[in-house]
């Protein structure tokens, strides 16, 4: 829809980046998303890494990145574009997760 959006109305869109998502949700939120949406227990597990291995340059920044501020998608303004945009769990049931 997005792209859509852009390409009827370029000159608004030109030159500009859009990060583009319909909800922000910890790693906690989509277990219980997820659990609440299939009908069974889903748990977030930490990473496992193995003895003695040690995180690359690119590693740490990647993690760095997601742990702090990552995206700034400005949800209710895309919303405002786009009504119809769906949040984590609308898109789960949709997507066929759901119980059945």
């Amino acid at each position: 829809m997005f792209t859509a959006l852009a390409f009827a109305n370029p000159q608004e869109y030109l030159g500009q980046t859009l990060e583009i998502a319909g909800d922000e949700r910890t790693e906690s939120q989509v277990a219980e998303i997820f659990s609440k949406v299939i009908g069974r227990p889903v748990v977030v597990e930490p990473p496992q890494m193995p003895e003695g291995f040690t995180p690359d340059e690119e590693q740490v920044a990647m993690m760095n990145f997601f742990n702090g501020e990552a995206y700034t998608a400005d949800i209710p303004a895309l919303r405002a574009k786009h009504p119809g945009l769906l949040d984590f769990e609308a898109w789960v049931r949709k997507t066929g997760w759901g119980k059945g």
